[in-house]
């Protein structure tokens, strides 16, 4: 600068003007502008520097303000009063009676588990809910704290349509309605029930957590979502009371906690608590301005009035809440409380600095708070009445329908209670109207539909106690009124569904009345069969539908219709079955082709019963004889235990059989229904029994053993082939043989013989036309041929295609046929015969009496004077002379040498023709009948003359 020294000098210089203390000059000199501009900067420098240390202390003032609000702010709580009359529910719930909490818990908790068997976590989840919103007390009461403005009761604090279902579930149980086990029973049936989605949430729950977030919403209380259960009202309160129960023991399996005397729980219920007023506890509220006039002091102020001001507004906002939620819905005494709490925070607590904007603030609060308590209040009154009004409604509707339930159609009092009850329910709705719960449209609507369905159950009832005749004239006539003028109570909506409901019901007590019949008519049918069955008639039970005739549609022409069926049924039991036949034709031309319905029926179950009675004739004789009385009865064959039983059986079998188709008129029958099937089955199980049982059978048939053979065919061929083979005394080998083959091997797997093709191949090469004549005789011995084959070769481990198997083949096609083997000798089976120079003869069926292969030697030693010792003789034939031109009469064993012989029952037949063919030509016999030769009968005179030719 230009005033300072350059360089230090050792004494003061004399200077003509002062310099200033800041270093410039006072006055202006010329050519000192740079001086001036360097004041300037040193001036705002300074100035800078004051606002700077002005703004730090009023920062500081103003953020020591607010930590001295802070410190000194005021505080209120608020802890509502009873009034003693009832018991009030908040929060944490009332105290309970009749135990301490945690005994109430432990009770609780033990009752659900051992008798619901509900886990831990869910018990207790739920046990937390009712210390919260009851503290257990089974008489608290919440009034009007139900959205519809009713009542929360009980331990669950039930309202509305929940706490009706809990007064009504308790008077089902037996029980009052504070009983504590009932009400815990009822909150489970609502878990579920209605309530079955939180109960399966509590179901699921893994953690005593869990279980309070799923049974919160049991309660759903005030803040609660579905999506966020933890927002509800008092849910530390309840968590904190659901672990609490949660660590408690459980009583010993079978037990439950003690309960308390429930006497003196009662009791205790029913004294009121002693009435306490609200109560507000004010603290803090120390801080006051300083009034210091600085900047620090004045930001202090500022800052700290402003803050203390935040503090009483939070404070008055948040207690105003808390007495807004006692008397939400009682305008008088929150202005009350409201009054007391804002002089409560003036006094002591608001200085006249903030006095105006308490005022303002605090009135504008309550004002908004009183605004909607009267309009909860009105709400809640209008939810009363319109509750009382539904109660009301459905106890006079619910009055009317059980009235109309009881109605006698033919009560004149009846009718004027019904209409009187009417007449009550549009009172009601009038009132309604009156008292602004319904709209004056609304209320008709109401009467409409009242009347209406009164009108259609008072009709309806009427209509209940007609038949369908009766109610169609009923519909009829009230078709005309109601098209003339109308009928009370009825609109067309009304009329409409009425109609349509006596058509249904009309079609509905037609089918009923059909139905009635049918089944009043099956009733008799069934007596009428009992005669079928060999029963007689109860007469009881006969008694008994002649008394039930008046009570059923129809019933005397169904009666009489009975009589006949019993009649007819009777006189079919009784007769043969061409007498039977008879009758039934007889009723045929007595009724004629205008018979009427029930004689149509009457008709229908002649023919069905004759057709019955036929069947069980033909297919199973003996068991209709049974039944009959016309022969004992006869033990199944399956009873038999061993050969001896078994012969036994088919003896007395084959006598009742006989007389039965003697008395009967028809061919006997020797099997009962399914006993050819099941003795195959016990022969299967155990085929080293059956062909003793076979032969058990034919010998027991005595001269009916073929006959009963061929009952078995179909069910049980093996028994008829073996039982073939041993009634002609052929090889008891070939019929074990023949049982076998149609098991399984001993490994369990089925037995193979020869390929069908490659069988049929050997039988027409061993049988030939044989058994022309006789193809059932065939089939069958086809069957037990190959069921032989297949037993030899699979046990022998033949190849079914080898010469081997076709050689095993050829010898059971004997077997079956009846041929033995002695000694390498061949006696019976088939063999040939007729063969000579020109000729190769044909095959032959021979008797296994006779050698197999000298049976021409056999039929050639056959004489005139052997035939002539017979009953019946051959005709003789006609044969040419020695030179061919002269024709001569033959003797009958030339006439049968020159024919072919073929095995038939009894013997031989002789054909001249071809036997299987269209002419035959068969030798007569002096009866007029093909002549049959029996050989073996002649065996004491033919076997001198051909010895060794018979066994």
């Amino acid at each position: 600068m230009v005033n300072r020294q350059r360089e230090p000098v050792s004494y003061r210089p004399f200077r003509t003007e002062p310099v200033l203390a800041d270093g410039l000059l006072a006055v202006e000199r010329p050519g000192g502008g740079l001086l001036q501009r360097a004041s300037e900067g040193l001036f705002r420098l300074a100035g800078q520097a004051g606002q700077i240390a002005d703004r730090q202390a009023e920062r500081q003032g103003a953020m020591a303000g607010e930590q001295a609000a802070l410190a000194g702010r005021p505080t209120a709580d608020f802890q509502p009063g009873s009034d003693g009359s009832e018991v009030s529910v908040g929060e944490t719930g009332a105290k309970a009676a009749g135990g301490s909490r945690s005994g109430l818990a432990a009770r609780g908790k033990a009752y659900l588990m051992s008798k619901y068997g509900v886990s831990n976590e869910y018990a207790s989840g739920l046990i937390g809910q009712f210390a919260a919103e009851s503290n257990f007390n089974v008489d608290a009461i919440n009034r009007n704290d139900g959205a519809d403005g009713s009542h929360s009761i009980g331990i669950g604090q039930w309202n509305g349509r929940r706490a009706r279902n809990l007064k009504a579930f308790a008077a089902n149980a037996g029980k009052p309605v504070n009983d504590f086990e009932t009400q815990l029973d009822f909150a489970m049936h609502e878990l579920k029930t209605s309530e079955a989605g939180t109960g399966r949430r509590l179901a699921a729950a893994r953690t005593v957590e869990e279980a309070t977030a799923a049974a919160v919403g049991f309660e759903r209380p005030q803040g609660w979502t579905p999506q966020n259960p933890t927002g509800a009202l008092g849910w530390k309160h309840r968590l904190a009371a659901a672990r609490s129960v949660y660590g408690t023991a459980v009583a010993a399996a079978g037990g439950a906690a003690p309960a308390p005397d429930t006497t003196a729980s009662v009791a205790a219920s029913t004294n009121p608590a002693p009435a306490t007023p609200d109560k507000f506890t004010i603290g803090g509220g120390t801080f006051r301005p300083t009034g210091t006039d600085t900047i620090r002091g004045r930001a202090f102020d500022e800052a700290g009035t402003k803050t203390y001001l935040q503090m009483v507004d939070s404070e008055m906002r948040s207690t105003t809440q808390q007495v807004f939620q006692k008397y939400r819905d009682d305008p008088v005494k929150l202005q009350q409380a409201l009054g007391d709490l804002k002089g409560a925070l003036a006094k002591d607590h608001v200085f006249p600095e903030i006095q105006a904007d308490y005022e303002v603030g605090f009135d504008r609060l309550a004002g908004s708070y009183m605004g909607q308590a009267r309009e909860n209040l009105a709400r809640k009154v209008e939810a009363q009445d319109r509750a009382s009004f539904i109660d009301r409604t459905n106890e006079l509707e619910t009055n009317q329908q059980r009235r109309l339930a009881d109605f006698d159609p033919g009560s004149a009092d009846a009718a004027n209670a019904v209409a009187a009850d009417q007449a009550a329910i549009d009172d009601h709705y009038d009132d309604a109207v009156r008292r602004g719960i319904l709209a004056p449209d609304d209320a008709e609507k109401a009467k409409i539909v009242s009347r209406r369905n009164s009108a259609l159950s008072y009709y309806a009832k009427q209509a209940e106690t007609l038949d369908a005749d009766g109610i169609a004239t009923m519909k009829k006539e009230m078709t005309a009124d109601f098209a003339d003028g109308g009928i009370a109570g009825l609109d067309g909506d009304g009329w409409s569904t009425l109609s349509t409901g006596l058509d249904k019901l009309e079609k509905q007590k037609r089918s009923l009345a059909k139905r009635q019949e049918t089944d009043f008519r099956k009733r008799g049918d069934s007596m009428a069969l009992r005669l079928q069955q060999g029963l007689e008639i109860d007469p009881a039970e006969l008694s008994q539908m002649m008394l039930d005739t008046s009570a059923t549609p129809g019933g005397k022409a169904i009666m009489q219709e009975t009589f006949s069926k019993i009649s007819a049924a009777r006189a079919i039991n009784d007769m043969s079955l061409a007498q039977a036949t008879a009758h039934v034709a007889g009723l045929r031309k007595q009724y004629g082709d205008n018979a009427t319905a029930e004689q149509g029926r009457t008709l229908a179950f002649a023919e069905k019963m004759l057709d019955a009675k036929r069947k069980a004739i033909t297919t199973d004789s003996v068991s209709y004889a049974e039944k009959q009385g016309i022969v004992p009865p006869t033990p199944p064959l399956t009873d038999a235990q061993t050969p001896d039983d078994m012969a036994s059986i088919v003896s007395q079998r084959a006598q009742s059989a006989e007389d039965a188709a003697k008395e009967l008129g028809v061919t006997p029958r020797y099997l009962k229904s399914g006993e050819a099937l099941a003795l195959s089955k016990a022969i299967k199980a155990d085929p080293s029994k059956g062909a003793a049982m076979a032969g058990a059978i034919v010998a027991g048939a005595g001269n009916s053993a073929p006959q009963v053979l061929s009952e078995f065919g179909k069910d049980a061929p093996m028994i008829a082939e073996a039982g073939a083979i041993i009634a002609v005394n052929g090889s008891q080998r070939a019929a074990e043989d023949v049982i076998a083959g149609y098991g399984k091997s001993a490994d369990g797997k089925q037995m193979k013989g020869l390929k069908p093709d490659a069988a049929q191949q050997r039988f027409n090469g061993v049988v030939g036309s044989a058994l022309a004549a006789q193809p059932e005789d065939a089939l069958q011995i086809g069957r037990a041929a190959a069921s032989i084959a297949r037993k030899r070769i699979t046990e022998e481990g033949l190849d079914p295609t080898s010469d081997e198997a076709v050689a095993v083949q050829d010898q059971a096609l004997q077997e079956a046929a009846g041929a033995v083997y002695d000694r390498g000798v061949q006696y019976g089976g088939f063999t040939d015969t007729g063969a000579g120079w020109f000729s190769s003869g044909a095959k032959v069926w021979v008797p296994n009496e006779i050698r197999a292969d000298m049976f021409d030697q056999v039929l050639g030693a056959v004489t005139d004077d052997d035939l002539a010792a017979l009953k019946v003789q051959p005709k003789g034939g006609i044969a040419a002379g020695r030179f061919g031109n002269v024709r001569v009469q033959q003797g009958g064993a030339a006439t049968l040498r020159g024919a072919r012989p073929v095995a038939v029952n009894g013997g031989f037949a002789f054909a001249v023709g071809d036997p299987g063919g269209n002419d035959p030509q068969w030798i007569m016999g002096s009866d007029g009948k093909p002549y049959v030769l029996d050989i073996v009968a002649l065996r004491d005179r033919l076997a001198p003359r051909v010895p060794g030719a018979f066994r």
